[in-house]
Order: structure tokens, then sequence, then C-alpha cells
């Protein structure tokens, strides 16, 4: 479901990118922008909830933030948001294993180097190993590589990238370097003949591997070369000028030639013709030598010929020896054949070893009337063994044991751009027992070789949403007991190989066989799709022994064989032969050297790990650990943190040591982690996380184990494989009282700058859920789960596939409903439930519908009767009685129930009355709705009757007489919402046809028992509505969505007159659901939206150039994510609903009042408060006075006087404004 994502960066100078370099020339940070949580108004809705499928889920905080958890063997580069979330720089399409930052001497940044199994990384080809910018994940390949890369280590001070694992490139095996320089170089030793799993640098600047290797050096030829041949038998054969004489003119009769020259075993050219042979293959080998027996027949012959090689075109150099003279000789475009009767057959070797799918022998001279040739074999050193048979050995072949593959079960042969054809099954349900290809390669001698299975790409035929796991068991030598068994995932993108064993394999004496095994990994439920192509065994040289899996090489040196001055390889030759070295870690002076292996001698100690100082090999207290190490942790605080098979010391004297352990360098003790885990630890990965507002460094603890073990009255901890050890706490995050949570698997990590990166798949401080949480909001939108816990396993319901499929186009196509799908609440009395519905099991033993008590501790119950392939889509509650409906069947007392079953909440049963079940092809029920004031419960979906009364996709139920009716209008098709707009009038939505029109969008009169088409005009809507959403209580606007005729989703406005098509999503988005929410502050004025409103969309929305989210609002103007979703098994997440106590109303004029009334308003009572209290004043005034005593002074009229009836002037009344006098102008 997620899309990369462009992160906002800020990079402090210039960057400069090339093919073989990308280097930032100071350190530089990503810079992550916070997004603001939307102002959602959920007043006057009473409980809010989120229905979906999904195991987690993330409000978006940041620009940039994804969420995703997958555990298909596919991990990603990270990088933590301030949050403490974690989102995607570039994600793999295989494991990733190994990270390191390589910072050059002048203290600039090439990039951080990610190695792995991978073939793909950020999208872009990768085989196993390639550059990453820390600001921004663009993804350099580092092409040269094939196989995995286990270990990187980043050097400034010779600017080179040490990388080691099980792979070839250049002329090495295992162990090479790179620069941005000069790219790929040998190490002087040429790799190692076994796989590195570690690599660091010493002290005193030596570098040191650690592994599975007892030796230097590369792949060897065999000693009887030419070993395995060419199967001419299956390829396609044409020739040019090929003779018209019966039984000389098939080209065929020479493959697997008697070597009897006549009618029937040679192929002739006509007489006096230059011609040609072509071979054409169904895949590709590497041949090495070509035998070619003349033709003598009647003095005919090829004097000359030449190979040439496609789909290079390129004419071959050749190889042979002279039988004229027995000299060895050179050939190119003319290489000659002996007419010599006496000469059975010549050779010609390759000069160049190439790929090749098709040859061509042109035949430019001939001897006699014509040129012919009697037979033809093609031989190589590569031991590889198809699972398309056609491919191994001939039947005629001359070896011991020629190659070739047993299947069982059904398969199909399928060609893509690849190097060979392969096999395919694809895997329904969850049987794979029938299904395998056992391979038998023809190894000539017995020896040390590295086995290698090819696993052709995904991308090529399509199946990358449907690769599984096999299981390879393998028998190599005789003594064996039992197979050696592993698995692998088939997700890689692009073609891969996987080194599956490296040791002993025996030759074919005695009659035996070495074999490996193909089948489909148990756990798993179909469909899933895996595929088998070849596998390949290289002899390994044995040229330099004497290692013990360590090896300490000298940067710059040539002397590689003299292992006496090396501490470490002194150090190793300790311990018993065959040790597995997997980590090594350094404290100061100090190595660290952990894996699978024990000392010579007891007294040594040297159990599974030992330290190396200047002077030797030191014992760990205890003589170490009872079992193997896998990984090593170094911490700042002289402890070294362990992780692997152990159960305590090997003295056996410290409790709780179980899979994880500290080892305290001060004190020199061992230290337990709570009681450990109860499986093995693979990885440990420090990092910091927000607990209960800290800021805390934890160790991540990811392996194959199921629980955190219980301790000091501690219970146990269900889990997944990943744990969190919190080391200033001295206890497990899972067990700590805090809201900090994560989940997933982190396998390394390395410092870029000011940024810390991962690898990995996790979720961190995301909200762990199953399918539902409910929403709240005071202050901040908080979410908080509902109290589900899906069980792992569950049967999916295929019943709604073929009529959703027809309407909803999804992102991935849709094949089954699964999780939560919608929701109601009820609260009446003492009683408070919430009721989910979809397609789900719980491990309360609850199928696909779940009532909560809230007043019973969250107490959870399901329906009885009714059979757990059912799925609800719609559910209502009329009075106390849920009414549940979807693809539903079962048997409820006495009643058949399809469609649609009743639950009495309010006596805690099933109601005692049911209804009589849907009937018609798949019948299926997508809404219900009650008419207001009245006890008819209108249903709505796709049937044809109730029973035996017919009413097709609308029926309703008499509550009262317990029956069902029909509306009188004619109405039939498929109907998805119905909502009441008024006491009358019912909205309908879906792909309708009503009175033989069709139509997606509807309103019945109830009163007049009639329909009418909403949306008329010129404007059609595009396609079948599943959903819409009301933003006026009148009814005559509202949102549409749904599919197009031509499969895209649309979303339109319908304003009562116009429609409106909504763009800005991209076409492979799937909306589940749309509502409109009110605001608690205004954005701007629009078309679409009241400047309060918004409009809220689930489902899995693609945002083009932001990522898909599965929650997004739409303000009108702009797209905002809003929430995402991830599920655990790499499955599609989503959010199907949000469903709320009570129903989204509006105000009747459609908006608030104007600001300019508002403000008006406002003055009015401004104004008649002031008036208002200057009238109390001057009453209270008048009353102090009276009181008082105060009386009226007397009056008296005067007589006129010429004085007071003159003008005054102007000047007189004014002139002492200024200040300056009476008469004195005024000062400006």
């Amino acid at each position: 479901m997620r899309k990369p994502l462009f992160l906002k960066v800020t990079i402090r100078l210039s960057q400069i990118c090339s093919v073989a370099t990308c280097i930032l020339t100071v350190a530089s940070a990503i810079e992550f922008k916070s997004v603001p949580q939307p102002p959602l108004n959920f007043d006057g809705l009473g409980k809010v909830a989120l229905a979906g499928d999904f195991d987690a889920i993330s409000i978006y905080s940041f620009e940039g933030q994804q969420i995703g958890l997958t555990r298909n063997g596919s991990d990603s580069v990270l990088v933590q948001l301030p949050n403490g979330r974690f989102t995607p720089l570039a994600t793999a399409d295989a494991n990733i294993e190994a990270m390191c930052t390589l910072e050059m001497k002048d203290g600039s940044i090439a990039g951080v180097v990610v190695g792995g199994n991978f073939t793909s990384l950020g999208g872009v080809e990768a085989n196993g190993v390639a550059l990453v910018s820390p600001t921004n994940g663009k993804v350099t390949p580092m092409s040269g590589l094939k196989g995995k890369v286990n270990a990187l280590l980043c050097d400034k001070d010779t600017e080179l990238v040490y990388v080691g694992g099980e792979f070839t490139g250049e002329n090495s095996s295992n162990a090479l370097t790179w620069s941005p320089s000069s790219n790929w170089a040998n190490l002087p030793f040429q790799g190692f003949n076994k796989p590195v799993k570690a690599i660091i640098k010493s002290a005193n600047g030596t570098i040191i591997f650690g592994g599975l290797f007892d030796g230097l050096g590369n792949v060897t030829t065999p000693t009887s070369s030419y070993g395995q041949t060419v199967n001419l038998q299956s390829a396609t054969i044409t020739t040019e000028q090929t003779s018209g004489r019966d039984g000389f003119n098939n080209p065929k009769s020479i493959i697997c030639s008697n070597g009897i020259d006549g009618a029937g075993t040679t192929w002739l050219l006509g007489d006096g013709q230059v011609g040609s042979w072509t071979a054409d293959f169904r895949h590709y080998f590497r041949p090495t030598k070509l035998r070619l027996r003349n033709t003598h027949f009647e003095g005919r012959g090829t004097a000359e010929f030449r190979f040439t090689a496609f789909p290079i075109g390129g004419i071959m150099n050749l190889t042979f020896v002279d039988p004229a003279d027995n000299t060895k000789k050179h050939c190119e475009s003319r290489c000659p054949l002996s007419d010599d009767p006496k000469v059975e057959f010549q050779d010609f070797e390759f000069v160049n070893v190439i790929g090749m799918n098709n040859f061509r022998i042109d035949i430019p001279r001939f001897y006699g009337a014509g040129a012919g040739l009697v037979g033809i074999e093609v031989f190589q050193d590569d031991v590889f063994t198809f699972a398309v048979n056609d491919f191994n050995e001939p039947s005629c072949a001359t070896s011991q044991s020629i190659s070739n593959s047993e299947v069982k079960g059904t398969w199909k042969t399928t060609t893509a751009f690849t190097d060979s054809e392969y096999l395919t099954a694809n895997i329904q349900g969850d049987s794979t027992d029938s299904l395998s290809v056992t391979f038998f390669p023809n190894v000539h001698e017995s020896g040390n070789y590295s086995v290698l299975i090819f696993t052709p790409g995904c991308i090529q035929d399509g199946t990358c949403g449907s690769r599984g796991r096999v299981n390879i068991s393998g028998t190599y030598t005789r003594d064996q007991v039992g197979p050696i068994s592993t698995e692998l995932f088939e997700t890689n993108n692009f073609d891969k190989y996987d080194i599956i064993y490296t040791g002993p394999v025996d030759g074919p004496e005695s009659g035996f066989r070495p074999s490996i095994t193909l089948t489909a990994a148990s756990g798993q439920s179909g469909p899933i799709t895996i595929v088998a192509q070849k596998v390949k065994f290289d002899l390994i040289s044995n040229s330099t022994r004497g290692l013990n899996g360590l090896y300490e090489y000298v940067p710059g040196s040539k002397d590689t064989n003299n292992f006496k001055d090396s501490t470490v390889i002194k150090a190793s030759q300790q311990l018993k032969s065959g040790a597995q070295v997997w980590a090594l870690a350094t404290q100061g002076t100090i190595l660290y050297a952990a894996g699978n292996f024990t000392s010579k001698t007891n007294t040594d100690g040297y159990s599974h790990i030992f330290a190396i100082e200047d002077n030797g090999p030191i014992s760990l207290p205890n003589k170490g650990l009872n079992g193997a190490i896998r990984t090593i942790l170094a911490s700042g605080d002289n402890r070294i943190y362990v992780g692997g098979d152990f159960t305590n010391t090997q003295e056996g004297t410290v409790t709780g040591i179980n899979k994880v352990a500290i080892y305290d360098r001060q004190s020199s003790s061992w230290s337990a982690m709570g009681a450990g885990v109860n499986g093995q630890v693979k990885d440990l990965v420090s990092l910091k996380t927000s607990v209960s507002g800290e800021n805390l460094d934890v160790i991540a603890v990811s392996g194959s184990f199921t629980e955190i073990l219980a301790n000091d009255g501690k219970s146990a901890v269900t889990t997944d494989g990943f744990a969190v050890w919190v080391p200033s706490k001295n206890d497990w995050l899972e067990r700590l009282d805090t809201t900090a949570s994560m989940d997933g698997t982190l396998s390394a990590s390395a410092s870029a700058g000011s940024d810390q990166l991962f690898a990995g798949a996790i979720l961190s401080n995301d909200l762990l859920a199953s399918g539902a949480v409910s929403v709240e909001s005071t202050k901040q939108i908080a979410l908080k789960p509902l109290p589900l816990k899906f069980a792992k396993d569950t049967t999916n319901s295929t019943v709604l596939t073929s009529i959703l499929a027809s309407i909803q186009k999804r992102a991935t196509p849709v094949k089954k409903i699964e999780g939560v799908v919608t929701g109601v609440f009820y609260q009446e009395g003492e009683k408070d439930l919430t009721v989910v519905g979809g397609h789900f099991n719980l491990e309360d033993n609850v199928d696909n519908l779940a009532i909560i008590d809230h007043k019973s501790n969250d107490q959870i119950s399901g329906l009885s009767g009714v059979n757990n392939t059912s799925t609800f889509v719609a559910l209502h509650v009329h009075k106390t009685i849920l009414y549940a409906g979807g693809s539903i069947s079962g048997l409820v007392g006495q009643v058949d129930v399809s469609g649609l079953v009743l639950y009495d909440l309010g006596n805690g049963k099933m109601a005692d009355d049911q209804p009589a079940g849907l009937r018609g092809s798949d019948p299926v029920v997508y809404s219900i709705s009650t008419q207001p004031n009245s006890d008819r419960v209108f249903v709505a979906g796709f049937f044809d009757s109730a029973g035996s009364f017919a009413c097709p996709a609308l029926c309703v139920y008499e509550v009262n007489n317990r029956q069902w009716s029909r509306p009188e209008a004619d109405v039939s098709g498929t109907i998805h919402m119905i909502q009441w707009i008024n006491v009358d009038e019912l909205l309908l939505a879906g792909d309708m046809m009503i009175n033989n029109q069709r139509t997606y969008l509807a309103k019945l009169d109830a009163k007049n028992k009639v329909f009418n088409v909403v949306v008329t005009g010129d404007k059609t809507i595009p396609g079948p509505v599943t959903a819409f959403a009301l933003d006026s209580d009148s009814g005559n606007s509202m949102f549409l969505t749904g599919n197009s005729t031509d499969g895209k989703p649309f979303l339109a406005k319908w304003t009562g007159s116009t429609l409106l098509e909504l763009q800005g999503f991209d076409s492979s988005s799937n909306i589940r659901g749309i509502q409109v929410i009110t605001l608690n502050s205004d954005h701007g004025s629009n078309d679409y939206l009241k400047d309060d409103h918004t409009l809220f969309l689930t489902g899995s929305i693609d945002i083009p150039q932001v990522g898909s989210f599965s929650g997004v609002l739409f303000n009108g103007l702009t797209w905002s994510p809003f929430l995402l979703t991830s599920k655990a098994d790499n499955k599609q997440s989503t959010l199907a609903s949000l469903f709320t106590q009570r129903q989204q109303t509006f105000t009747k004029s459609g908006g608030k009042m104007r600001k300019g009334f508002v403000v008006l308003i406002s003055l009015a009572i401004a104004l008649g408060l002031v008036f208002l209290i200057v009238v109390l004043g001057v009453l209270a005034s008048y009353i102090h006075r009276r009181q008082e005593g105060y009386q009226p002074a007397p009056t008296m009229v005067l007589e006129k006087s010429a004085s007071i009836q003159d003008r005054v002037p102007p000047a007189f009344l004014f002139g002492t404004i200024g200040g300056n006098g009476a008469r004195d102008p005024p000062t400006v």
C-alpha cells in the first residue's frame, strides 16, 4: 500500500552526484516539518470510532511520515521522526543485513552503504549492496556483486568499504573492497572459501574478518573439466541450405550421435552450398568446450567453420589441438576440421567463457561435393541443475550420473525476462504438501562446495503480490543424518541467488547422489505463488587453508599467507576446528569474537565468546555461554549485550540468561535481561525512544521468539519476534506503565552526521490496534484502541468478492473482505455497548461481529448460530434490537438466516423472532435505516426477495407484525447506502433500476410511494455510487463517491443543481467511506464546502507526490493527509468507515450568520448596554441627592442684556486652545 515519499530536506552545502559517487561535502540533516492537527469538531456526535483492516494506526504529524510494518522478509532504510515514529527513506525487496556510513578523510559523507540479500532498493535495481543518500534516500547501485552481503565496514582512513558475505564479484568470493573513486577491487587474498559474517576494525588499525571460512581463496574449476553436457535435444534447431537428400536432411540427427556416418545419423548441406546450423535455447549456459564429428560420406566433409554466440552476436575465439602435428592452435572465423577418417572427433575450447542462449555454426568451406557433420556436443564447467528437466543433461550424456529433476504436483512452465524458463505453482488454501521439485546435480568429485539456488524476480511475471516462502532441504554427504533445511522468501523484485549450503559434498561414488528439494514453507495460506528455477554447485578452492573463522588483514599488505604473526589468527587456533564466528565487537583495545565454537581444551573456557587482547585470547567469566551467539552490541558503559541460542553460562551459574544476556566488563560478570525470551535472538540494535516523556536509550531485540519470559512476579508477555530492553529501567518496555510501543524488526543502524538511520520494518509510538479505535477530541485528537485482538489465522470471506469487485477498484485487486467494516454504539439504562462487524476472528474466539460491554470490564461476546464465513457490513439499532446485515448465513433457533440477523442488546441474546432470510444470488445487505417516528426498518442491498416475498434491492421490515413489505414503487439492482433526510424522504445510492431506468442516486417519497431521480441535467454521475455524505439537513447538497464505468474511482459534489467533480487523488485509490465534519475554525470559502466544513475520506487514498493514506481531509481547496495504517502481514491496510453515536446534523440555513451581521448586532448590544449604564447612573445620582436633602436652587429671570445677546467671535471662543492668551491667534 505504501509509496515512497519525498521528504523535505535541508542540505547544508552542495551535493555532488555521479555514477561512481554521491558526496555531501558537509554533514547534512533531514528537516521534518510538523503538521498541525486538523480542528475537527465532534461535538454533538457522541461517541466516535474508526473501523478498518489494520494492526496499527497513526495520526499524520510530520511531512513525509509513513507507517509500514512488513513480515515478508522486506526491510527498509528508516529514519526516526521527532515524535519517535519511523518512516522509510528507501524500501528493499528483501532483508537488509548491514549498514555503514562512508565518511571521507575531509569529513564529507559519500553516503550510507546498505547490504543484504535484496535485488532492489528504493525501486532501483541493486543486487545485494547500494549507496543511499542520508538526506533524501536517493539510491545509487553499486553494481558488480552477485549474492548476499552480511557485513560492512566503512574505513575513513583509507576511504574504502570492506564488504563481506556470500557472493562473487571481480575475481573473489565473499570479500571485496569498494571506493567511490575506483569502484570494486579484489583484496590480495581474493576473499574466503566460505561466507563472511562480520567485519570490524581493531584498535591497531587492522581489519578483522569473522565467518564460517577455514581458508583463503576463490571458486575453482573441477579437476574433471567440461564435466556437464549442454542439452541440445531440447533446443530449437534451424539450418540454412540443408540437403534435400532423404536420410541426410534432419539437422537433429547429429545430436546424441553414435558416431556412425550414414543415413539417419549424418546431416549434410546441399552439394556445393555453404550454410549454417543454429541451436536456440530457452535457457542460458556458458560453454567451455565444443566437440564436432566430421562427415566423410562419399568424400564430403566440413573444412572450416566459425562459432557465433547470441545474443551478443560475437564470433568466439577457440583453441584446439591440430591432429596433423599434435600442436595447440588458435582460430576464430575459420576453424579447421580434419578430413582424416581416423580422427573420430575434434575438441575446441573456448578462450572466453560467456553466457549465451543461441549459437550458430557457419560452414564457409567444405571437402568434396559438400559439407556435413556426424555429431555435435557442447560442454560446460558449471554444475547446474534445472527445475525444467528439458534443460538438464541429455540421456546420451557420458557422465556417471547425469543431472535431472523430479517434480511432484501441478507446476507450469513460465517464460519471462530471465536467463531461463522456470516452474511456477499456485497454492490455494493451506495445502502445500503435494508440491515439490527435487534437484539431482551431476557432482563429479567430492570436495567443499558452495550450493546456490536461483530465484527469478517477481516483477517480470507479475506475481509480487502473491509470492511466498519456500523450504529448501538438502542431502550433501552419504553419512549426513537428516536433511539440512533453510527457509527463503521468494519476494525478490529482480533475479537473485542465495547460498543455501557451504561445506563438503560427496561425489557419485558408491551410488550416492546429492539432492536438494524445494517445497512451499508451512504456515502460509493461499493464494500464494512459489517458483523453482535452478541450483548450482561451485567447487571451493582449497589452496590456502589453516584458518578457523577469524582472519586479520593489514591494509596495504601483500603478505596474506603468513598467519603466525597475527594474534587474532593464532587465537582462533585455540578453538576447535570448524569455528563459526558470527559477530565481532570492540571496547577500547579489546576485541570480542562470538559465534558457534568452543575451545580445544575445557580449561580455556572459550565457549561461544572470548576476548582477544595484544597478548592473546582471554576467557570470559563462567567460561562463556552454553549456546551459539548470533549478535553482539557494545555499549558505551562498558557493557556487552549478546543474543543467540543460549540458556545460561557454560557453567550454569546465572539464572535468567535466556537468549539474551549482558556482560559487564567493569565487574567482569554476566547478568540477565529480565528472564530473557523463549526463542532465538538474531539482532540487537541501540536507539532512542520516548518512554513516559523521557528520551531514553533502549536496545531493540529481534528474532524468532514469541514471548518475553516471566520473572520476579511479572507475567510473561506475548510478542512476535520483537522486544525492547530499557537499560535505565532494567526492564522490558512491554512491561512498563507507558503509552510507548514498538513492534517489528531492526537489523542494523548507521550514523550520518546528526542523523541516525536504521534498517528493518518497525512501528514505534504508533497505536497498535486490531481494526477499530475510538476517537477522542478535546484540545487534541487522540486515538484509543478498542479491546479487540485479531487471531493470527483468519478464515476470510470470499462471498462478497464477485459483487464488490465489479463496483470497486482497489489499489490491489479485491479478493477478500477482511477486518472491521462498521460499528454502532448502544447506551440505554445500565447498558454501554460498542458493536463492531466485518470479517475477522478474535483471540476470544469471536467471529465477525463483536459486542463489547464497557460496564463489564470490556467483556467481548458474539452471535450464536451464525456461520463463521459470514461478513457483516451494515449495523443498525432500533430500540433494543441490533439489525446486523451483510453476507450472512446460519441457523438461529429454527430459522435459516440469510443477509440479516437480529440480536436483542437489552437482554443480551439472539432475538426470539428472526426475519425470513433474504434470497438471491449471493444476497448481501449493505445498509439499514429506520424511518423516523416509526417501526419500519428499511433494508437495502443486493437480493431478490425476503423469503418468498419479492422485494428486490429494498425491503421493509415491519417491526410490529414481524413481516416483510416493500415500497410500492419499482426498484431493483444494488443499493449501497440509504439515509433518511426527513420523516418521509429516503435517499438511496447504488446501481439501481427504477421504473426501468438505470440510476445511481434517487429519493424515495415514502408518503406518496414514488421514486425521484436526484441528479438531473447535462452532467451525469460517472458510475454507481457506493457512498454519499450530506452537507446540509435538506438533503439537496451532498458528496458522492464510487467507481466510474471505466473502473476508476470518482468523487463529486452535487449542489442541488450542478455536479462538480473533484480531482487531486490518484486513480489507484480506493475510497470506502466519506463524511462531512464540522470544524472549530474556518478555512477559506469555496464552491465545494462551507468555511467550517471539511470532507473526511476513508479507504486507501493515494495523493500524487505525497503518498498513500487511509484517511485524508479535503477542505474544498487542498488535500491533507490525516491517518496512516498498516498490517503486520504486509497485506494492504485500510480504513473502512467512521461511525458515530449520533448522526451529523447541520443548521437549516445551511451555515453560520455572516460576519457583518455579527458585528452590527454586537455593536447594537454594546450601545444598548452603554445607554442603560448611563440611565442607571443618572437615576442613582438623583436618588442619592434626594436622600441627602438637596433642593433645587431658586431661579431668576434677568433682563435681556445687550452683552448677553451680542454674538461672540469664534476667535474669542477658541483663542485659548494654543495656550497663548485669549486674543492671540492659535499656534499651529
